[in-house]
């Protein structure tokens, strides 16, 4: 079952006097200086066709937040690996998180993702390299020939199973890609958010496959990620 109470570095259940709570209207992003979330990692690296499987688990420490511009909170959030439950943390990165009335960004090292659209509603639709210069595969709209990566809320207020057996109850599914072609590139990407605990699964299939004559249709894979992250532990909401 997932635990609401962990013992790590910054403290075991301690109470925070000041706290940055995230902006009223954004349940499923429930940000507060000094929580803490585990997730449970699997990350299959294909190349030629060769998979390898990288077992982990990643710690999300929210260790500071800042009022913007816009009147709202960043939330500092610094990101930790360890190979198991018996290991130590080592330090992997620092992202960062902004809402508004209309939207949740995260700060992906040096990119920004729209990774929600607010108020939550089934179909609302957005894209989500608004903030980057990725584009994607998709139109935007807009009869200017720019490209866009559709993210769209498929469901809401739902029952989500986790691998370890455990019911999430009240959650939102994002589809940020569902693009199952076999023949050059497979792209399928998923998340799932609870009301009052934030991201709880994140999938990703991503899979390049070999398209020259001699291996085209044979679903041979050059580069490739498949890549499942699920809450495990969280403390401080």
């Amino acid at each position: 079952m997932l635990v609401a109470c962990l013992t790590v570095a910054v403290g075991a259940c301690e109470r925070y006097d000041e706290l940055a709570l995230t902006p009223v209207g954004t349940p499923y992003f429930p940000l507060i200086t000094g929580a803490v979330f585990v997730y449970d990692v699997d990350s299959v690296a294909i190349r030629q066709n060769v998979e390898t499987l990288y077992r982990y688990q990643l710690q999300i420490v929210v260790t500071d937040s800042f009022r913007n511009e816009s009147g709202s909170y960043n939330y500092i959030l610094q990101r930790s690996i360890r190979p198991s439950a018996a290991s130590a943390w080592r330090p992997a990165d620092t992202w960062q998180v902004r809402s508004d009335a209309n939207q949740v960004v995260v700060q992906e090292g040096n990119i920004a993702f729209v990774r929600l659209a607010l108020p939550v509603e089934v179909n609302k639709s957005w894209n989500g390299n608004a903030f980057n210069t990725l584009g994607g595969i998709e139109d935007c709209g807009d009869r200017q020939n720019f490209t866009c990566d559709i993210y769209t809320i498929v469901s809401e207020n739902t029952e989500l199973v986790l691998t370890s057996g455990e019911t999430i109850n009240r959650v939102t599914e994002v589809v940020e890609n569902n693009d199952p072609d076999v023949i050059t590139i497979t792209d399928i990407r998923r998340s799932w958010y609870a009301v009052n605990l934030g991201l709880v699964k994140r999938d990703i299939t991503y899979l390049e496959f070999c398209t020259s004559s001699a291996c085209l249709g044979r679903r041979f894979v050059e580069n490739g990620l498949r890549y499942t992250m699920e809450l495990n532990a969280y403390e401080g909401l």
